[in-house]
């Protein structure tokens, strides 16, 4: 399957929400949610890239509160400012935090 750049930009904003990512996401793990190759994503993240949607970005690593397990660094991209400011985002976020407060009863 081939995804667009905005399916593309979509998963990139979903991962920004958790916790874990620190707001980075990497291709291989973009293109195993969309179930397509890391050549698709990377042709995609050069134009958002181009664009100003995404930069670089490096998660931390550290230790996954669950398992006590060290989790190493992670080069990715991040939204920028500008990515944030759409429409998508704001729709996304709300969507994540409906779906939050359903889960926990809030």
């Amino acid at each position: 399957m081939k995804p667009t750049k905005e399916e593309v930009l979509q998963e990139i904003i979903k991962i920004s929400f958790y916790y874990e990512s620190e707001g980075v996401a990497n291709v291989g793990g973009i293109a195993k949610r969309l179930n397509t190759t890391t050549y698709h994503v990377n042709k995609h993240i050069k134009t958002l890239l181009n664009e100003g949607l995404i930069e670089k970005g490096v998660r931390s690593g550290g230790y996954n509160e669950l398992t006590e397990m060290p989790y190493p660094p992670i080069k990715g991209y991040k939204l920028t400012k500008k990515a944030t400011e759409l429409e998508i985002y704001q729709k996304l976020k709300d969507d994540d935090e409906k779906n939050f407060a359903e889960f926990f009863g809030f």
